[in-house]
């Protein structure tokens, strides 16, 4: 019962956490662009959210496995980043929009990396929990909520989804506080001795630049398909039905992440995700109607699963568990610094030719990982190490 109880808390979080997320972050371009801001400067404002997250993220996960542990972490980040996210409600002009833009990013952007960190120690003590059925619970509430945002938008204005991020968050505290403990002290603490040890591993360095370079591509999908969507023909509605079928679409791939790793091995897996990718992309570069690139837009069945219980097996093989969080906050780093790269150039590369040929670029961005994961299988083997499930 008890066990059934602790698994139900952490659905609920994930709900709510990535619920929030679904409430603003796929709108938040159609936002800065009713405020009249170039293309450009969306670009910089989107860009800042990536590399504020790429200093902050190892902070806090060094922060939280040091000395406050996940649940006094998680509880500080959501206090501080749920009600200024309200400000920018108000926010007028560039500099104050970047100004609050950026103290949103310092205490938002480490919460789902340490959510999972704090997942995996739960699923270690408890038997018969799954990440990957655990996670599934996010994409169901990015899904539901990102299906209806576009009539709530149409209903109520563009500010409404400052005002849901708060409301999810909020209660998501709620549940993570009933957490009873916090499995900081079942292990000694991390040292520098540690961190540099992880460093040093070829294999951990090719996985943290193929993360890089996957996210660029990834960023500026999720940063502006919604030109896409509008440049062939859809609308802020047709937006929440294309987040609903990325999210929802994800489902059964993480139900059944444990049985996928085991039957094609965590690498393989990796490297199916960066060849899917590249095909994804390429397919919506060539769209002609939206429908169309929701359809491609689909594929998130199969490639973001795929790659994210690959990478999370792979990093779990491969570190000590007193590091899981300042690791998995690292790994989030680099994809934050791919996404900051991906927003910025992104914007500005829109300046000067149209969306389409910018998705073709991410289409060879992505193709490039693909090859750097191949490195990274063979330099594995090099290890000797047969890692499995």
């Amino acid at each position: 019962m008890e066990n059934i109880k602790i698994k139900l808390k952490l659905y609920g979080i994930y709900l709510l956490m990535y619920g929030g997320v679904a409430s603003y972050s796929p709108f938040l371009p159609v936002y800065l662009k009713e405020k009249e801001l170039s293309y450009s400067r969306i670009g910089i404002i989107l860009a800042s959210i990536a590399i504020v997250a790429v200093f902050f993220q190892p902070l806090w996960g060094f922060l939280t496995d040091r000395y406050f542990g996940k649940i006094k972490t998680l509880s500080i980040l959501i206090l501080v980043s749920s009600p200024t996210i309200l400000i920018l409600s108000f926010a007028k002009g560039f500099y104050t929009i970047i100004f609050v833009v950026i103290v949103f990013a310092m205490f938002q952007s480490p919460i789902l990396s340490i959510c999972d960190a704090f997942s995996y120690e739960i699923i270690e003590k408890n038997k018969g929990m799954e990440y990957g059925k655990i996670r599934l619970q996010g994409s169901v509430g990015y899904a539901v909520v990102a299906l209806f945002m576009g009539s709530i938008i149409l209903r109520f204005g563009i500010s409404v989804i400052f005002y849901l991020y708060f409301i999810f968050s909020i209660l998501a505290i709620f549940l993570i506080r009933s957490f009873k403990y916090d499995r900081r002290t079942s292990y000694s603490k991390i040292d520098i001795t540690d961190m540099i040890k992880i460093l040093k591993d070829k294999r951990f360095i090719l996985l943290l630049f193929s993360v890089l370079l996957l996210n660029i591509a990834i960023s500026v999908n999720a940063s502006y398909v919604s030109l896409v969507i509008i440049a062939t023909g859809g609308n802020v509605s047709s937006l929440g039905v294309v987040w609903f079928v990325i999210a929802i679409s994800e489902l059964p791939s993480f139900f059944l992440g444990n049985k996928i790793l085991s039957k094609v091995g965590i690498l393989n897996l990796y490297l199916i995700s960066f060849l899917l990718f590249t095909i994804r992309f390429l397919l919506i570069s060539f769209s002609k109607n939206y429908n169309s690139v929701i359809l491609f837009e689909a594929m998130q069945s199969i490639t973001f699963p795929f790659y994210l219980m690959a990478a999370f097996a792979y990093i779990n093989k491969l570190i000590l568990p007193k590091m899981r969080t300042s690791i998995m906050a690292l790994f989030s780093a680099f994809a934050g610094l791919g996404s900051f790269i991906g927003n910025l150039s992104g914007g500005i590369i829109l300046e000067h030719i149209s969306i389409f040929y910018l998705f073709r670029i991410i289409t060879v961005v992505a193709f490039i990982g693909f090859v750097l994961t191949l490195i990274l299988k063979v330099a594995d083997k090099r290890y000797n190490i047969n890692i499995k499930v």
